[in-house]
């Protein structure tokens, strides 16, 4: 393994300390650094989003041409 993706591994693991989830003694708890650090979201987006398909909905959902209701938009951001 390279210095990069050690290095990589090593953050996707400091990331997965950040959820504490202990079944058996009924304590599930996530740090509140999940929610606004940069990299945890950057990973999130890696590895979550752009890795696989994502249900959105089914095609019946999605509004025809005469339909009223504002149209599903999905995608990233960008700053």
């Amino acid at each position: 393994m390279n210095a990069a993706s050690q290095s990589h591994a090593a953050r996707l693991l400091e990331i997965s300390r950040l959820i504490d989830d202990r079944p058996a003694e009924r304590i599930f708890q996530v740090d509140r650094r999940i929610f606004s650090d940069p990299e945890v979201f950057d990973a999130e987006l890696r590895h979550v989003f752009e890795a696989t398909w994502n249900f959105i909905g089914l095609e019946s959902q999605i509004p025809g041409p005469t339909t009223s209701s504002p149209p599903i938009s999905v995608g990233i951001q960008s700053w």
